[in-house]
């Protein structure tokens, strides 16, 4: 293997599959650190942990498993992801 392909494929080994693999480390450090800034409103890393868990349980509840592939199609992404985290 030439040595950038094995460069990538350690810096690939290394970058987290997961968002929860992202968070978890500062949900645990700094639960209350602001993660998340928007137009209307601030979530802590909490808050965010419990948003994204809720997120992930309605995704289940529909059938969507580890793996899957989804798409999100919305004008305002930002917004409406922002908002539907604060639920």
């Amino acid at each position: 293997m030439e040595s950038w392909q094995q460069a990538a494929a350690e810096i690939l080994n290394e970058v987290p599959q997961r968002i929860h693999e992202v968070m978890d480390p500062y949900v645990a450090a700094t639960p209350d650190r602001t993660a998340l800034i928007d137009d209307n409103a601030t979530l802590t890393y909490s808050e965010l942990d419990r948003a994204v868990g809720a997120t992930a349980d309605a995704l289940r509840a529909l059938g969507i498993r580890a793996g899957d592939c989804m798409m999100l199609v919305s004008k305002l992404l930002k917004h409406k992801l922002a908002e539907s985290l604060r639920k």
